[in-house]
C-alpha cells in the first residue's frame, strides 16, 4: 500500500530466495493500511522460502497458499509451522502437495509357481489407475497386494493399466512362469511344467488383449520361477539428479536394503534418497553388493545419471560437462568390475562445459562486464551499501573469477555529476571497495583484485538527462595488465 512496505516486501523476498530472479509487478493502493497488516507478509515469505514452488494470495487477515514441498515429512512440518504462525488472526487456506517418485524403469513384474502369483514390482501413473490395478490383483487372487503399486512418474503413454491386466491374465493362464512389463515391452517366460501349447494359447490371447503400442517377447524356459533373475530384468537400478538419488530394484533382505540406502546417502551427499527397493523372492546375482557400491561411487561424481545392474552386466547412462569425466567413468567402472560387462552411454553437456571453460584475462574482463550490463549492481541511494537484490549477481561474478586465468582485475567505481566532485569521488571509491569486499568473502583472492574510484571523471553518457546519469552510475572491471 506504500513505497516503504513495497520495498520491504521485495527486499525480504530477495533475501529469502537469493537464487531466484525477482520481478516486482506490485502496485500501490491509496486505501488506509489495516492496523494488523504485515503478519500476512511474514507468512507469505515463510511459505515461499520453504516450498519448492508456490502460489500465494494475500489479503488483509487472509492468505491462500498452494505449493509443492520436497517430501511428505517436510510438508507435515511446514503445515504445522504455518498454522501456528497464522494463529487466530489470519484465515489460512493451505493446499500443499509432494512430488511423486520417478520409477525407472516403469515396470510391472510377477511370477507364478505352485504357491500362486507373487507381485515383484508394480507402478501406477495416478491414484485412479492404482485403484484399478489393485482391484485386478484382488480378482486374480493375489495376496497382500494392498501396499503394492505406488504412484510414480515416468510411465509410458497409452493404456498402462490394461497392459498390466493383460500381463496378469497371461500369467494366470500358465502353469508357472514370469511376466515382466517394462515400459512398453512385455516379456513372458513360461516355466515348467508349462508346455509349448500353453505358451501358444497365451500368445494368441495377447494378440487381442495387449493394448496398441505395446510389444510382446516370449520364451519357454527350463528354469523354475525364483531360481534366477530373468535375463531381461534388472536387479538394481539407480538414478541420481540434483539433490536426489533414487534406488529401485531388489535386495536379499532388510539389512541389505538399509545398508544400501545409508551408503547411497553418505556417498552421494544428496539431500533426499528415495528407497523403492523390494525384498527379492530369488537369490541375487553373484557379486551384486560390490557392483552396487562401485556403481554408486561412479554416480556420486556426476550430477545426472542412471545405472542398471543385471546378472553379469552393468548399463550406465550419464550427462557430464567434461569429456575426460566421460572417458574415466567407463574406464574406471570396467576396471573395478572385471566380472561384469559394462556398457555406457554418456552425453557431453556442451553448453555447460563452455560456461565452465577457463577464461583468458581479456575474456575474463569481457565476461565480468557483460554480467554487469545484463544485471547492474544496485546500491542503496547515496551510499555504498549493496542491495540484497544484487546477491545473485555477486555470486555469478565470483563464479566467473573462478574460471579466470591468473590476472589482476581492477574494480572501477563511477558516478554521475550530481553532487560535489569530492563527494562523488569518495562515493565511487567506497562502492568499488564494497564490491571488492563482497567478492573476497566469496573466496576471490585479494591479490587478484584492486578497487579505484573515478567519481564523475569518466562519463559514458550525457549527465544532462536521467537516462544518461543512470548509465554513468556504474561499476566497471578492467585488466590491470
Amino acid at each position: 500500500s506504500g513505497a516503504d512496505m513495497q520495498a520491504e516486501f521485495t527486499s525480504r523476498l530477495a533475501y529469502a530466495l537469493p537464487h531466484l530472479e525477482l520481478q516486482d509487478l506490485t502496485g500501490r493502493n491509496a486505501a488506509p493500511v489495516p492496523k494488523t497488516w504485515g503478519a500476512e507478509i511474514d507468512l507469505a515469505v515463510t511459505a515461499a522460502a520453504r516450498l519448492n514452488s508456490a502460489h500465494v494470495t494475500i489479503a488483509p487477515g487472509a492468505i491462500v497458499i498452494r505449493g509443492v514441498a520436497a517430501d511428505a515429512e517436510l510438508r507435515s512440518v511446514l503445515q504445522k509451522d504455518l498454522i501456528a504462525q497464522a494463529g487466530d488472526a489470519i484465515a489460512l487456506s493451505l493446499d500443499l502437495t509432494v512430488p511423486s517418485a520417478v520409477a525407472i524403469p516403469f515396470r510391472f513384474a510377477a511370477s507364478k509357481d505352485f504357491g500362486g502369483i507373487r507381485i515383484e514390482t508394480c507402478a501406477a501413473r495416478d491414484e485412479d489407475e492404482r485403484a484399478g490395478i489393485l482391484g485386478g490383483l484382488g480378482r486374480h487372487g493375489v495376496a497382500d497386494h494392498a501396499s503394492t503399486c505406488p504412484v510414480a512418474l515416468g510411465g509410458p503413454d497409452g493404456a498402462w493399466a490394461a497392459a498390466v491386466m493383460a500381463s496378469l491374465t497371461a500369467l494366470d493362464a500358465l502353469p508357472a512362469g514370469h511376466v515382466d512389463l517394462i515400459y512398453r515391452t512385455l516379456h513372458i517366460d513360461a516355466a515348467p511344467p508349462s508346455e509349448p501349447a500353453d505358451l501358444d494359447r497365451v500368445e494368441a490371447a495377447l494378440t487381442d488383449a495387449l493394448p496398441q503400442g505395446f510389444a510382446l517377447r516370449t520364451r519357454l524356459t527350463d528354469e523354475t520361477p525364483g531360481e534366477a533373475v530373468p535375463r531381461d530384468a534388472y536387479w538394481l537400478s539407480f538414478q541420481v539428479g540434483p539433490g536426489a538419488v533414487i534406488l529401485d530394484g531388489r535386495v536379499p533382505g532388510a539389512a541389505e536394503q538399509n545398508a544400501l540406502t545409508t551408503y547411497a546417502a553418505a556417498l552421494t551427499r544428496r539431500s533426499a534418497v528415495t528407497d523403492n527397493l523390494q525384498i527379492a523372492q530369488f537369490p541375487p546375482p553373484p557379486g551384486w553388493h560390490n557392483a552396487a557400491q562401485q556403481v554408486l561411487t561412479s554416480l556420486a561424481a556426476i550430477e545426472h545419471g542412471t545405472a542398471q545392474i543385471t546378472a553379469g552386466r552393468v548399463a550406465l547412462s550419464a550427462r557430464v560437462t567434461d569429456p575426460n569425466v566421460a572417458r574415466d567413468l567407463h574406464r574406471d567402472l570396467a576396471a573395478l568390475l572385471p566380472s561384469y560387462a559394462v556398457s555406457s552411454r554418456i552425453e557431453i553437456d556442451l553448453p555447460s562445459a563452455i560456461r565452465r571453460m577457463p577464461l583468458a584475462p581479456v575474456d575474463c574482463v569481457v565476461e565480468l562486464n557483460r554480467l554487469l550490463r545484463a544485471d547492474p549492481l544496485i546500491f542503496e541511494t547515496g551510499s555504498a551499501v549493496i542491495d540484497r537484490q544484487s546477491v545473485p549477481l555477486i555470486d555469478a561474478l565470483a563464479g566467473t573469477f573462478g574460471r579466470c586465468e591468473v590476472t589482476e582485475v581492477e574494480i572501477g567505481g563511477h558516478t554521475d555529476s550530481q553532487g560535489s566532485e569530492s563527494f562523488n569521488l569518495g562515493l565511487s571509491q567506497a562502492r568499488a571497495d564494497a564490491l571488492l569486499t563482497a567478492l573476497s568473502r566469496r573466496a576471490v583472492p585479494l591479490d587478484r583484485l584492486s578497487a579505484k574510484g573515478y567519481g564523475e571523471s569518466a562519463p559514458i553518457a550525457s549527465n544532462e538527462t536521467e537516462v544518461g546519469r543512470a548509465q554513468n552510475r556504474r561499476i566497471e572491471f578492467r585488466s590491470v595488465e
